[in-house]
């Protein structure tokens, strides 16, 4: 199994990891922004499914990436920003 130990987090030098990278990024603009499909990629984040190349976990596997933390992220994506008030 790959972990992030044995494959750097910047290495997208065949066109697969590329491509995955292309498709966690666009995930994560439909959650961040909404708009059509936002809904399925949530729903995608959430999956533990690994029965397709580009599942979540297959995807974050092939970068190398935790996807514990990845899911952390896009869970914060949807917090309010919190302002400062001035006095």
């Amino acid at each position: 199994m790959m972990t992030t130990s044995n494959i750097p987090s910047s290495d997208v030098s065949t066109p697969e990891r590329r491509l995955a990278l292309a498709v966690l990024a666009d995930a994560i603009r439909h959650v961040r922004y909404g708009g059509g499909g936002a809904a399925d990629d949530e729903a995608w984040f959430a999956s533990d499914a690994i029965d397709h190349p580009f599942a979540f976990l297959a995807v974050c596997e092939s970068l190398g990436l935790d996807p514990d933390h990845l899911r952390r992220g896009v869970r914060n994506l949807h917090r309010p920003a919190v302002r400062a008030h001035a006095a």
